[in-house]
């Protein structure tokens, strides 16, 4: 997929896959266009994509086995020696999937959002690096908009 697609994928997770589709004439249209299509394969706004999951048994080989289409509630996967952050609902479904990262290995839970990120590209590490790399530009925005603030504070 070009680099360009992926940024404007990275912008739809960013800005809630809710642009309609349209014509691809202008950099606004082909991300309304990729947002339209998040859209069609259930894509929820404001709905979680992914977080990180702790697991408590030693061999977790058999809890990687339930597939990437998320089916087990977090209670569930407590229940089977894998726990969420505090304060997650736990009646929300899940998938459990291992990310490997240069120091290890990471498990983390993806949502319905993720796994249509997913019917996108299968690939684990391609869905992280959209998800991750939202994640980072939504706090520098937010980050921004704090510094902003500040400076327009110090006028009044």
């Amino acid at each position: 997929m070009p680099q360009r697609l992926v940024v404007l994928l990275v912008a739809c997770v960013i800005f809630g896959a809710v642009r309609p589709a349209a014509a691809q004439s202008t950099t606004a249209d082909i991300v309304g266009s990729v947002a339209n299509y998040l859209r069609q394969f259930g894509w929820k706004a404001g709905q979680p994509i992914a977080m990180p999951a702790r697991i408590d048994i030693a061999d977790p080989k058999r809890l990687l086995e339930s597939g990437l289409k998320p089916q087990v509630s977090l209670a569930q996967w407590q229940k089977r020696g894998v726990q969420s952050p505090p304060g997650t609902v736990q009646s929300s479904r899940a998938s459990l999937f291992a990310l490997e990262i240069p120091d290890g290995v990471e498990y983390w839970f993806g949502f319905d959002n993720f796994y249509v990120l997913l019917r996108y590209n299968y690939s684990v590490n391609y869905a992280m690096s959209v998800y991750q790399l939202a994640e980072d530009i939504k706090r520098a925005r937010e980050q921004a908009r704090e510094q902003e603030q500040v400076v327009l504070g110090a006028f009044d």
